[in-house]
C-alpha cells in the first residue's frame, strides 16, 4: 500500500522548495527526485510543455535514474496525457519507446502535471523495470501527487512575475495542506469551509459534498464555518437549481440577493440558499463555486459577505485556485479514509485467530478469580481484618472480572455480536460503576441527563459500556472535576446521540484528528495506559454498529465526544 503520509510530507517538501530555490530546473529535479522515492519508480521524467507552440520543451526537460534524452512522441503517452488531462499506464513492454525499453523498463505511468481545466503545465514519467501492483486508489494518489506538483510549478512561475501575490496564494496553499491531515472526511470539509471564510475574507462559508455515483447531495457530510449548523435543514438538490447550475457553469456570483428582481432567473434559482441560509444569518452576498477533481464534481462551495459585495478579478482568480486545491485535498482525504478503514480491516482480519485464542484462556483465568477472591475475603474475616477499603476494591475486581468474562464470550465468537435494541441509560449507569473513577479523582462529580425521547439506541451493550467506561477514564485522567452524560435525539437522521462532556485539560488542534488512530495517545509516557488503542477500537466497534463517534474540544474548555447510534 502506497505511504499516504509520504506523499504528503514530499508535497510540503516540493512547496517548501519553490520559496527558496531560484532555478527552476531544480524545482523540477526536487519534484523528480521527491517521486521516485515515495512511488519506488526506477526512473522519472519530467516533461514542460509550451501551450503556446502546443510542443514539449527539451530545454526545461529533466530525467532522474536514467541515461536516455528524448522527447515525447506526437502519438504517445506524454500526448494522450495533455489531450485527455487523464492518466495513462502502459504495462506492454512493445508500446513504450524503443529508446525506454533498451533501458530494461517494462512499466510506465504518463500523469498530467496541471490542475483539471487550468494551463497546461506538462507531464510526469514513472518507469519502473518491474511491474508495480497499483490498486486504482493508489494510481489516483499519484496522479494527484502530480497534480499538485503541477500547481507548485504554477506557484513557482507567479512567484517570479508577481512576488505579493504569490505570498498570498503560498498562505492559501499552506493553510488547504492541513486539510489533507484531517482524520475524517467529514473533518476534511469541515477544514475546507473554516479556510474558504478566513482566506477570501467571508463571513461564512458553507460545502455541500457531492456523491457523483449517486448524483445527489451528501447532506449528512455538509459543513459550515460561521454558520449555526444545526439551524437548518439541508434540502435535496432540484433538477434545475442552483446546485446543478453551479456545478454546470463553475461560477456565480450574486453581489446583493436584496436587489434581485423577483422574476429573475438568479432569484429563483438561490431562493433557497436566500430562504434557509442567508437570511435567518443576515447574509446579502456570495460567491459560489464548483469543486471539481479529476473532471468529477466533488462538491459547491459558497463564500458569503453580510454587505454587498462585488469581488475582483484577483478575488476571482484566488477562488478559482482555492477551489482547484480544496478538491484534490478532498480527494486525497477520501483516499486518507479508504486506506485508514482498509488497513483496519486488515489488522483486525489477522488479529482475529489471535484474539479467540486470547479469549479462550482469559476467560479461564477470569472464571478462576471470583473463588479465589471469595477464599481471601473468607480467610482475611477470620484473621479479623474488617478493612472496608480492602473488601471494596476486591468487590470492584470481581466486577470487572465479570465485565472480562463478557468481553471473552464476544471474543470467541470472533464478532462484535449483532446491535440490538439498548437502554442508554442503563448502559450510562453500568459504564460509571464499572470506571473506578474516585480511584483516579476522589472529588470528580458525574451527572447523566438521559433525554425520555433518546433514551434507546441499537448497539452490542457489553461494548457500548467499555465505550463509555474509556470515554469516562479519559476524562479523568485528563483533570475533569465533572463529567456530563446526557443524550440527544436527531430524528431527521434516525439517530441518537450519547454525549461524555467534561471539564478537563482538553484536546490540542493539532491532536485532535489524530486521536482516533491506533497507537497514538496524547498522554505521558507516565500516564496510566499511554497505549493508544482505546479509542480506535472505539470507533472501530461504533462503525460496525452501524455509528459513529466524534470528538469536539478546545485547549483548556475540556472534550465532548458523541457516540451516535440507528434508532431501534
Amino acid at each position: 500500500m502506497l505511504p499516504f503520509d509520504d506523499v504528503l510530507r514530499a508535497l510540503r517538501s516540493i512547496n517548501a522548495k519553490i520559496l527558496t530555490e531560484p532555478d527552476r530546473m531544480r524545482i523540477l529535479e526536487h519534484i523528480a527526485a521527491s517521486a521516485m522515492d515515495v512511488f519506488g519508480a526506477d526512473s522519472c521524467r519530467i516533461h514542460r510543455f509550451d501551450p503556446v507552440t502546443r510542443r514539449f520543451q527539451r530545454e526545461v526537460s529533466v530525467g532522474l535514474g536514467a541515461e536516455w534524452m528524448h522527447l515525447p512522441r506526437r502519438d504517445g503517452m506524454g500526448a494522450r496525457v495533455m489531450k485527455t488531462g487523464s492518466y495513462v499506464w502502459e504495462n506492454d513492454p512493445a508500446k513504450l519507446n524503443p529508446i525506454v525499453r533498451k533501458a530494461g523498463i517494462t512499466s510506465t505511468g504518463a500523469f498530467p502535471l496541471h490542475p483539471d481545466g487550468a494551463r497546461p503545465v506538462g507531464v510526469l514519467y514513472l518507469h519502473f523495470r518491474e511491474r508495480p501492483h497499483y490498486s486504482e486508489e493508489e494510481a489516483n494518489l499519484v496522479y494527484h501527487f502530480a497534480y499538485h506538483a503541477g500547481l507548485a510549478i504554477q506557484l513557482a512561475e507567479l512567484r517570479e512575475s508577481d512576488k505579493r501575490h504569490i505570498h498570498d496564494l503560498e498562505a492559501l496553499r499552506e493553510a488547504v495542506m492541513k486539510v489533507a491531515e484531517a482524520g475524517t472526511l467529514h473533518g476534511a470539509l469541515s477544514r475546507v469551509a473554516d479556510l474558504a471564510m478566513r482566506v477570501l475574507r467571508a463571513d461564512a462559508a458553507i460545502l455541500y459534498p457531492w456523491d457523483e455515483t449517486e448524483r445527489t447531495l451528501k447532506r449528512d457530510l455538509v459543513a459550515g464555518a460561521g454558520l449555526d449548523m444545526e439551524a437548518f435543514r439541508i434540502a435535496p438538490p432540484r433538477p434545475k437549481g442552483l446546485t446543478h447550475t453551479l456545478m454546470r457553469t463553475g461560477a456565480i456570483v450574486i453581489e446583493d440577493v436584496e436587489e434581485l428582481p423577483e422574476a429573475s432567473l438568479e432569484a429563483e434559482l438561490v431562493q433557497n440558499l436566500r430562504r434557509h441560509i442567508m437570511e435567518p444569518n443576515g447574509l446579502r452576498a456570495f460567491i459560489g463555486i464548483a469543486l471539481r477533481s479529476e473532471k468529477k464534481s466533488v462538491g459547491v462551495l459558497y463564500a458569503f459577505f453580510r454587505a454587498p459585495h462585488t469581488p475582483t478579478a484577483e478575488e476571482m482568480n484566488t477562488i478559482r485556485i482555492f477551489a482547484e486545491m480544496a478538491a484534490t485535498r478532498i480527494q486525497l482525504a477520501k483516499l486518507s479514509e479508504a486506506q485508514r478503514k482498509a488497513a483496519t480491516a486488515e489488522a483486525i482480519a489477522t488479529l482475529s485467530a489471535a484474539a479467540a485464542q486470547f479469549a479462550h484462556k482469559m476467560a479461564n483465568v477470569a472464571g478462576t478469580v471470583p473463588m479465589i477472591i471469595n477464599d481471601i475475603s473468607e480467610k482475611l474475616h477470620a484473621l479479623g481484618i474488617e478493612d472496608d477499603r480492602i473488601f471494596t476494591r476486591m468487590e470492584h475486581l470481581k466486577e470487572d472480572t465479570q465485565g472480562l468474562m463478557e468481553m471473552a464470550n464476544q471474543l470467541r465468537l470472533r464478532d462484535i455480536g449483532r446491535p440490538e435494541p439498548v437502554d442508554l441509560g442503563s448502559v450510562a449507569a453500568k459504564a460509571i460503576k464499572l470506571a473506578h473513577l474516585r480511584s483516579i479523582n476522589p472529588n470528580i462529580t458525574v451527572t447523566t441527563e438521559i433525554a425520555p425521547d433518546a433514551d434507546r439506541g441499537r448497539a452490542v451493550a457489553v461494548h457500548l459500556v467499555e465505550i463509555v467506561v474509556n470515554l469516562l477514564q479519559n476524562a479523568a485522567q485528563a483533570g475533569a472535576g465533572t463529567i456530563r452524560i446526557t443524550t440527544e435525539l436527531r430524528a431527521e437522521d434516525e439517530m441518537v446521540d450519547l454525549h461524555v462532556a467534561d471539564d478537563g485539560s482538553g484536546i490540542a488542534p493539532e491532536d485532535a484528528e489524530k486521536i482516533f488512530m491506533p497507537l497514538y495517545s496524547t498522554k505521558e509516557k507516565g500516564e496510566a495506559k499511554p497505549h493508544g488503542i482505546g479509542l480506535w477500537a472505539s470507533r472501530y466497534q461504533i462503525e460496525r454498529m452501524g455509528g459513529e463517534i466524534t470528538m469536539e474540544s478546545a485547549p483548556g474548555a475540556g472534550a465532548r465526544f458523541t457516540v451516535s447510534l440507528a434508532l431501534p
